[in-house]
């Protein structure tokens, strides 16, 4: 395996409030290789995008604040650098489309002004050329009439030109790194696979890495190479895409598949999860699933680990060796052994 191009370890990401300690983003870790797609996926709420807004310092301070862990970019720590060495590196080598188009553009600039800024700021361009490159990015994201578009303001643009609009931005500078946090939210389902083909032209084209956010496991199996699945600030399970949907090696992921209607499977009710998301201010010394796992054992009240299975897998829990040796089943049933 390459080089990893961006390793998380252990990253922690809290809010202090004066009544509680909100902790998002506790001990987050994987990798992301050159030219892959890692999907980090986890129901709303589970620190995703906390995660990426770590990874290039956004969180707002206060009442947010990284607490520990590191974010390692072609040999350089993140969480260390200065603040103006952290600017050189968002929008040039890092770049993020953000959840929501309409709110992350700024309504009293044109497109073309907002793709051209960061080509000024990072390649000190004339207003010129950065607005000739502003053409070419609207052009390569598959937006009409470019020449057009670069003079038009965001709320004269349609929800699927816009989210194109945020990917031109994002890539204006040629990144190493995209982080697409939700690329899809809230688009018609037409418009959702264009944005996510574009995504993985662009991949191509462009020679990047991808860290795609999502909670749509069909969005993951569709075009991601790994998957970090999170739960309530964690990472629970990580692999290979193919052998996390084939045989999950943690509860929650069986639970999140289990839960998925099945094409020619008639059933009455789809399986759910029982129970909620702890509180992150309270959350359990042990398992963080515990209280809504079905094969919970007494050894699950204490902290549980990422470690490491056969064939470059994680699991955060302490049965996944007997998860994949068949003697348990992830959602509850016991073996036949």
């Amino acid at each position: 395996m390459s080089e990893s191009l961006l390793r998380v370890e252990h990253l922690q990401a809290y809010f202090i409030t004066d009544t509680a300690t909100i902790r998002a983003v506790d001990d987050v870790s994987f990798e992301l290789n050159p030219g892959e797609t890692l999907a980090i996926v986890g129901e709303s709420g589970s620190g995703k995008s906390v995660t990426a807004m770590s990874i290039l310092r956004l969180v707002a301070q206060p009442p947010g604040r990284i607490v520990g862990g590191s974010v390692w970019f072609r040999g350089r720590n993140l969480l260390a650098l200065s603040d103006s060495e952290m600017r050189a590196v968002r929008g040039r080598e890092i770049s993020m489309i953000f959840q929501e188009p309409m709110t992350s553009l700024n309504p009293v600039f044109t497109c073309g002004d907002q793709i051209a800024e960061a080509v000024v700021l990072h390649e000190r361009l004339s207003k010129k050329a950065a607005l000739a490159r502003a053409v070419d990015m609207l052009t390569l994201v598959g937006i009409p009439a470019p020449e057009q578009r670069v003079l038009e303001y965001p709320h004269q643009l349609s929800g699927g030109m816009r989210q194109r609009v945020m990917i031109a931005m994002a890539l204006a500078c040629r990144p190493s790194i995209l982080i697409a946090d939700e690329p899809t939210t809230a688009l018609d389902v037409t418009i959702q696979a264009q944005i996510l083909e574009l995504i993985d032209r662009l991949k191509a084209e462009l020679g990047m890495a991808v860290v795609l956010i999502t909670h749509d496991l069909g969005i993951v199996a569709e075009h991601a190479d790994r998957v970090a699945v999170m739960y309530a600030g964690q990472v629970v399970e990580y692999g290979d895409v193919a052998s996390a949907f084939r045989a999950p090696v943690h509860p929650y992921t069986a639970g999140l598949q289990a839960s998925l209607p099945r094409l020619g499977m008639h059933q009455d009710r789809l399986r759910v999860i029982p129970g909620n998301v702890p509180n992150p201010a309270h959350f359990p010394t042990g398992c963080r699933f515990g209280s809504r796992c079905p094969i919970r054992i007494d050894a699950c009240g204490a902290p549980q680990p990422l470690n490491a299975l056969e064939g470059d897998r994680w699991s955060r829990c302490g049965r996944a060796g007997e998860i994949v040796t068949g003697a348990v089943n992830p959602v509850g049933v016991e073996s036949r052994a």
